[in-house]
């Protein structure tokens, strides 16, 4: 795709800066934070963008207090550019690379969040979010069946990949299958949770939450997409049950989540059907919690929506 001309980013950024709000970009209110989710595709080195792309990225980035950022590339310098841009009030904490072992080939990314300093604290508590063992072998041998059947295609790729060194890679070389699992084992790319602290009006508590940056997988279906959803709400909604002993009580899910919301009309009264399952969960395990999509309900006070392609 070829870059914009001079006439065309003057209109875009003249028509942005006349009316922010039509283009989804909120208001700032006293006493309030505004939050964002950003995938910022391959966001790697500064040269693969232009200056009126970094430009555009920054005035964007600018209208929030908390940013959580995904497609971060393990080269951190377009990161750290965004992060220059909104100058010295702005503090950025990154993840390690994940979605793909080091020195192996596959797309690896990192996950990030960039902050004001000024309304938003960060506590303690920065931590990758996985599956740990003892849950992983309960669900393997649970599924001990589906599971085998399901790996049975590339247990035999590996015995024609040996057997093709064997004869001294002669003829076409054996093809990996892709393998469609039963059930959820590991996250492809381990979820990011960060703990801050949000400043309000003066004199008030600040308002503490876990704030959950996740890029999920990009499968060919629903139900491939939906396992990893379901495992990062299961988590969530568990480490809420244990509220007296979380770090911080309330949980923010900001990111990709692909959920699939190509044709809206028919789309979200599925995906609104599946959140209010977890919201009866979470309501019958941890009274006085509920579940809370912003792009699906409206506002439970002003009963108002956000300006998103969820609601066309």
């Amino acid at each position: 795709m070829s870059e914009l001309t001079a006439a065309e980013w003057k209109k875009i950024n003249e028509r942005l800066a006349k009316d922010p709000q039509k283009y989804g970009l909120p208001p700032r209110v006293y006493g309030s934070a505004v939050l964002a989710s950003f995938n910022i595709r391959k966001l790697g080195k500064a040269d693969n963008r232009s200056v009126n792309t970094w430009n555009f990225l920054g005035h964007i980035c600018s209208h929030f207090d908390l940013i959580s950022i995904q497609e971060i590339m393990d080269e951190l310098e377009g990161f750290d550019r965004l992060r220059k841009f909104l100058g010295p009030d702005y503090h950025a904490i990154v993840s390690e690379k994940t979605g793909v072992f080091p020195g192996e080939r596959g797309l690896g990314e990192r996950l990030g969040f960039l902050y004001n300093t000024n309304i938003v604290k960060r506590g303690e508590v920065v931590s990758s979010i996985s599956i740990d063992r003892t849950k992983l072998l309960q669900t393997m041998i649970e599924h001990y069946e589906p599971l085998l059947e399901s790996v049975g295609p590339y247990i035999d790729y590996l015995k024609a990949a040996d057997a093709w060194e064997e004869a001294g890679r002669t003829g076409r070389k054996p093809q990996a299958p892709k393998v469609k699992l039963p059930v959820f084992l590991s996250f492809v790319r381990q979820p990011f949770i960060t703990s801050f602290r949000i400043v309000g009006h003066p004199g008030t508590e600040p308002y503490e939450l876990m704030a959950v940056n996740a890029h999920l997988y990009f499968g060919n279906s629903i139900d491939d997409r939906r396992q990893e959803f379901d495992a990062l709400m299961n988590w969530i909604l568990a480490r809420v049950k244990e509220k007296d002993t979380t770090y911080f009580p309330n949980f923010v899910l900001m990111g990709d989540l692909n959920l699939d919301f190509n044709n809206p009309r028919t789309d979200r009264p599925r995906i609104e059907a599946h959140i209010d399952a977890f919201d009866q969960a979470v309501k019958e395990k941890a009274p006085g919690a509920n579940v809370y999509f912003p792009f699906i309900y409206e506002h439970p006070v002003t009963q108002s929506v956000l300006r998103t392609n969820a609601r066309l």
